[in-house]
């Protein structure tokens, strides 16, 4: 029609999917699409496996204990303390500074040139 001016091209965009972890699904992640209020609890075996021979959360790993080394104190007691604040958020309580310890003393026989 005279006057008007023709249809300019449109952008389309159509967002990626949410669920774009492929780890996400063992681990029980809600669908992407939509909100979660509160995310249900869950411990499987294959969540273990993920986490045990996936390369970044070895990678994780190393990041922590390098961070912990540096940052963490300049005894076991200290930095044990700091990088489980790190990861749970909270101080630990004396059963379990005392299973951290005894876990880092039979990993220090185990591979004696870590210190």
């Amino acid at each position: 029609m005279p006057g008007e001016r023709p249809l300019s091209p449109r952008l389309v965009h159509f967002p990626p999917p949410l669920d774009a972890v492929p780890d996400a699904p063992g681990f029980d992640a809600p669908n992407g699409d939509f909100s979660c209020v509160q995310r249900s609890r869950s411990n499987t075996p294959l969540q273990a496996l993920t986490t045990l021979n996936e390369p970044i959360f070895i990678d994780c790993a190393r990041a922590l204990a390098a961070r912990t080394l540096k940052e963490g104190g300049k005894n076991d007691v200290e930095r044990l303390t700091y990088a489980f604040r790190l990861c749970v958020s909270r101080s630990p309580d004396n059963f379990e500074k005392s299973t951290l310890a005894a876990l880092l003393g039979k990993e220090r026989k185990r591979m004696p040139t870590a210190r």
